[in-house]
């Protein structure tokens, strides 16, 4: 028997679904979507990273995350830059603007995460994280093997 209300890939996505759906009305003041944000943290907390792995570590598709690229250039938020390890490789780079905008959303992220864990002990959200990441691991892991099968 399946209960949906207990089933975790359901309660997993209707927090995020949700937690998406509160950031993103927030993030709309600063012309952003969730996508955006995701980008622009990445490169945030990984500076001069190349275009597949801020889409690895946003867990992106590639032709998704170029058109977001070309979206938040167009806005300024971010520049293409050589490599200075292989110059024929480019790197994304938040410029002086995409910095700041970043700073100011930022303590807003850090408000909406306050809020979705009201209630929950320190413990218990270290638990929930190291939880979430070893699904996320588990899932790599999988989808890795069902590729080879």
């Amino acid at each position: 028997e399946l209960v949906l209300a207990e089933f975790l890939p359901y309660l997993l996505n209707r927090a995020g679904v949700k937690t998406g759906q509160t950031f993103s009305r927030d993030l709309e003041a600063f012309g952003l979507i969730l996508a955006d944000w995701r980008i622009l943290i990445a490169l945030w907390q990984n500076e001069k990273q190349p275009l597949n792995v801020i889409a690895e570590m946003t867990v992106s598709d590639l032709s998704t995350m170029s058109r977001q690229v070309r979206a938040l250039e167009k806005a300024g938020l971010i520049v293409r830059q050589r490599s200075e390890i292989d110059g024929r490789a480019l790197n994304l780079v938040l410029t002086p603007k995409g910095k700041k905008t970043t700073a100011q959303i930022i303590p807003i992220a850090k408000l909406h995460e306050s809020e979705a864990t009201k209630g929950i002990s320190k413990n218990d959200l270290a638990t929930v994280r190291r939880c979430v990441s070893q699904i996320y691991q588990n899932l790599v892991a999988f989808n890795k093997k069902m590729k080879k099968t």
